[in-house]
C-alpha cells in the first residue's frame, strides 16, 4: 500500500478509509463508511440507529451532523442546533438539502465512551524528529456539553487518558495497556501511510464496551491540548520538536 497523498487538513476522509480498509491488520477497527448519496443514506437510516455525516474534505469538527433514530422519529443535530423529523424520507430530504451537493461521507454511529454524559475520544501524537516515529503523548478530547464533536476548536476539553477511562468496566485493560495499544496503531499507520511526514496525529475512539476504533489520521495535528498533560515538561518538548521539524522543512524547500 502506497502513501496517502497529503493535502493537510483538507485530506479526503474517503481516501483515507478506502486505503486503510485494504489493510488486513485494521479489519474490525474501521467504522463502516460510505460516500454520501441520497439513496444510500436513506437506506442507512433504516439500518443504523445513529449515523454521522462528515464533510469529505475539512477538519476541526466543522460541518458534522448526527442523525439519531428515536421511537417517534429522527433527531438531527449539527453543532448545538437540533431538529426533529418524524419520517425517514423527510429526514433524508432535509439532510440532502442541508448538504447542498457538497461531498460528504456517512458513518455508522458508534456509542462512544462518555464521561458525565459527554463523548470522549483520543489524540495520539507522533513525531519523527530524526528517522524514527515516536509517540510523544496521548490525550483525551472531551466534548463540550450538548456538542456532538470533541474537537478542541469546538469547545472540547483536554482530559487525561486515566480520567477518560473511568466509564469502562473495572475488568477492562489497564490504562498502560490501552496507551500501548493506541501507540502501536499510531506507529503502524504513520509508517505505512504517512511516512513522508514528520508529524502525525491519530484520532482513536473507545466504545462503551472498550473496543478501539480508528477515526482519522492527520499530518498537521493540533497539539495545544497537551498543555494539560500531567507531565508539564511534555508540551515544551513537543514545541521544540515541532519547531525543529518546521525549520528542517523550510531548509529543504530552499535547497530545492
Amino acid at each position: 500500500m502506497g502513501q496517502i497523498e497529503d493535502y493537510g487538513l483538507a485530506r479526503s476522509k474517503w481516501d483515507q478509509f478506502a486505503a486503510m480498509r485494504k489493510d488486513p491488520l485494521l479489519k474490525g477497527m474501521l467504522i463502516p463508511t460510505k460516500k454520501y448519496t441520497f439513496k444510500g443514506f436513506k437506506k442507512g437510516l433504516k439500518r443504523f440507529p445513529i449515523i454521522f455525516l462528515k464533510p469529505e474534505i475539512g477538519g476541526k469538527g466543522n460541518g458534522i451532523i448526527k442523525v439519531a433514530r428515536l421511537s417517534s422519529g429522527y433527531l438531527i443535530q449539527g453543532g448545538t442546533t437540533r431538529r426533529f423529523v418524524k419520517k425517514r424520507k423527510k429526514a433524508a430530504l432535509y439532510i440532502h438539502q442541508e448538504l447542498n451537493n457538497k461531498p460528504y461521507i456517512w458513518q455508522k454511529g458508534i456509542e462512544l465512551l462518555t464521561v458525565n454524559g459527554r463523548p470522549v475520544d483520543f489524540r495520539v501524537l507522533l513525531l519523527k524528529p530524526d528517522n524514527q516515529w515516536k509517540t510523544v503523548g496521548i490525550m483525551g478530547k472531551w466534548a463540550k456539553r450538548n456538542k456532538i464533536v470533541t474537537n478542541y476548536s469546538q469547545g472540547g476539553q483536554a482530559i487525561s487518558v486515566q480520567d477518560a477511562l473511568i466509564g469502562l468496566p473495572s475488568s477492562h485493560k489497564s490504562v498502560a495497556q490501552i496507551e500501548r495499544e493506541m501507540s502501536k496503531w499510531g506507529i503502524h499507520l504513520a509508517k505505512k501511510y504517512f511516512n513522508y511526514s514528520r508529524m502525525f496525529g491519530l484520532d482513536l475512539a473507545l466504545d462503551k464496551k472498550g473496543k478501539l476504533w480508528i477515526l482519522e489520521g492527520n499530518t498537521k495535528p493540533g497539539y495545544k491540548l497537551f498543555r494539560y498533560h500531567k507531565d508539564k515538561q511534555l508540551y515544551p518538548l513537543i514545541q521544540r520538536h515541532v519547531k525543529q521539524i518546521l525549520k528542517n522543512r523550510k531548509w529543504l524547500r530552499r535547497k530545492r
